[in-house]
């Protein structure tokens, strides 16, 4: 099991209670300059009040449970207006809307995609692509990066 494995598992149902969803945790740098960040989100939005709790309770289970063997910082903070996705689900829940996908190979020529997310079926990610101007199944296992893209104008609260 991964370090970011073992930290979501640790992690999640302490998120969960405060009643917000776990989008994601990474973990960058190395033993000198560690960084956890911990995305959360809510209906709504996040303030920095509510990063700041989710901190403090989920700053008190990682130092009892100590899965990380040297010093870091913790950052708790929003997925952001152009949020990543992350996770099979998140490609059925922000279906119509605008993203960017970057593949790990080349797929029709390209590595960048963006349009229109129309879902996710098996393993199959489907985006009515704006300059292709017709629809692109993408493998969801040849996905390198995807997130949500900003529109001005055309911002949709999910």
């Amino acid at each position: 099991m991964s370090l970011v494995e073992r930290v979501t598992g640790i992690i999640e149902p302490v998120i969960a209670a405060l009643g917000f969803e776990l989008v994601h945790v990474e973990i960058a740098g190395g033993r000198r300059g560690m960084i956890l960040r911990v995305l959360v989100d809510k209906p709504g939005g996040v303030t920095v009040d509510d990063c700041a709790r989710v901190s403090e309770r989920i700053g008190v289970v990682l130092d009892v449970e100590d899965p990380i063997p040297h010093r870091y910082v913790l950052e708790v903070c929003s997925p952001g207006i152009e949020r990543g996705l992350y996770r099979r689900s998140d490609y059925e829940r922000f279906s119509g809307r605008l993203v960017k996908i970057e593949t790990r190979e080349l797929l029709e020529g390209r590595r960048h995609f963006v349009g229109e997310l129309l879902g996710i079926e098996e393993d199959k990610v489907i985006v009515r692509e704006r300059e292709l101007q017709r629809e692109v199944v993408i493998p969801y296992p040849k996905i390198r990066k995807a997130h949500l893209a900003f529109e001005w104008g055309k911002s949709r609260a999910r």
